[in-house]
């Protein structure tokens, strides 16, 4: 029993002493800190790196501080946010030791760029302003490189400004060294709009340009060729509009056809016969002549009618009057002619879906629209009664009325009525 309790008090001593042993092992001082330096852009985080000598060294509590606390802030976890550029010095402290590091903090750098805008559509001439913010905000030392895949399309200035030149599709592009946006930049032929100025060089515009001469105004925009074969076969590139003169041709009054009792027969008759253009005659019906754009095709047959001697005892006095019409016309156009049917309802009424013979009589918004303009330029309204160059038959011709808006026929010989205004298509 002796021996046994002897025993046992033997190990709780040695117990001891090795406990003793072991503690005072890891009880190793702190020597040295070494502070890693670290660079960071403004706005940034990183967490600070240190390491303790020696390596099994013994300490409670971690302190980080820095020295210039507008530059950089140091939280207890020892995470470093850059605030300003500059450059500062670091510490930690541990076990009674303080190393130093520094942390240099440099301009923030720009991570992303957005144009203002997606893509866009412009017409040629047009401008149209681009910008592009970037993030982060506070990003310093920067500048915006603006570029255009297809300068002759639509160019970009430095500041963003887009210019469109040409019909096409360009892409713009903003960037700040390797990061970038870009939209594509789709432009269009300009739409013409009814009033717009139709100058001598074959151009046009809303607002008008004193340095040019206006021969015309814009009435309708469309492909005017698409039902006139002849409009399309000699002038392919009239698919804008048409453009209505700023006076009538010839006298006040004309005839359209003063002797057509003695002729006695159609003019629609002999062009059919005798040349390669589309009959003029013509009567109501949504698929007739009637309501079809082919004043074109019209004069140009009406012309070769007047040429044939054989027809000098009843020659059509609405050409005649075309004849004594001296205004130029622009080579990218079809030149004057005298308009259809149609193309009076267009000037008078604008579009219609319907036989134009029975259209409502109160529709004259274009011809007001029109009208407006030509006074404010000094020309003469259009009023009265206007001859077309489509005809019903060997008697009467279609006729448009401007103070009702009314689609009709009257005689052939009705010197006293009738008007002839040139229009173009362009």
């Amino acid at each position: 029993m002796k021996n046994s309790i002897i025993i046992g008090l033997c190990i709780i001593v040695l117990s001891t002493v090795c406990v003793s042993c072991d503690r005072s092992g890891a009880d190793v001082s702190v020597e040295e800190i070494k502070v890693d330096s670290m660079e960071l852009y403004v706005g940034k985080s990183a967490q600070m790196v240190f390491s303790v000598i020696p390596e099994g060294a013994v300490y409670d509590d971690v302190f980080f501080a820095c020295e210039d606390r507008s530059v950089v802030r140091v939280d207890q976890s020892g995470t470093v946010t850059a605030l300003s550029e500059g450059k500062t010095s670091l510490t930690v402290s541990a076990g009674g030791r303080t190393g130093v590091g520094t942390v240099t903090v440099l301009p923030a750098v720009v991570e992303e760029i957005v144009i203002d805008t997606t893509d866009i559509s412009i017409e040629i001439g047009n401008e149209v302003q681009l910008n592009a913010s970037v993030s982060p905000e506070y990003a310093e030392n920067y500048s915006i490189l603006w570029e255009s895949d297809n300068e002759g399309v639509a160019k970009v200035n430095e500041h963003g400004l887009v210019t469109a030149l040409a019909e096409g599709i360009a892409v713009i592009k903003a960037s700040v060294g390797d990061v970038f946006d870009e939209i594509k930049v789709q432009v269009t032929k300009i739409t013409p709009k009814v009033g717009d100025f139709f100058y001598s060089d074959g151009t046009f515009s809303t607002d008008l340009q004193e340095d040019k001469e206006v021969i015309g105004l814009v009435f309708w925009s469309g492909d005017p060729g698409k039902d006139d074969k002849a409009l399309r076969e000699d002038h392919p590139e009239c698919v804008n509009g048409l453009v209505v003169a700023l006076d009538n041709a010839g006298d006040d009054m004309v005839a359209w056809q003063m002797n057509y009792t003695d002729y006695g027969r159609t003019v629609g008759e002999w062009v059919e016969e005798n040349t390669e253009y589309a009959s003029i005659t013509t009567s109501d019906g949504i698929d007739q002549p009637l309501n079809k754009i082919v004043g074109y095709n019209n004069t140009k047959a009406m012309e070769l009618f007047n040429a044939d001697k054989a027809n000098s005892n009843w020659s059509l006095g609405v050409i005649d009057a075309m004849y004594s019409w001296t205004v130029q016309a622009p080579e990218n156009t079809s030149g004057w002619y005298v308009p259809s049917a149609k193309e009076l309802s267009l000037l008078c009424s604008g579009d219609y879906d319907d036989d134009i013979m029975y259209m409502p009589r109160d529709m004259m918004d274009v011809k007001n629209r029109i009208n407006d303009v030509l006074v404010k330029i000094g020309k003469p309204s259009i009023n009265g009664d206007y001859w077309s160059s489509s005809e019903l038959d060997y008697s009467f011709a279609i006729i448009c009325g401007f103070f009702s808006a009314m689609v009709a026929s009257e005689y052939k010989n009705e010197y006293w009525a009738c008007c002839v205004r040139p229009v173009l298509a362009f």
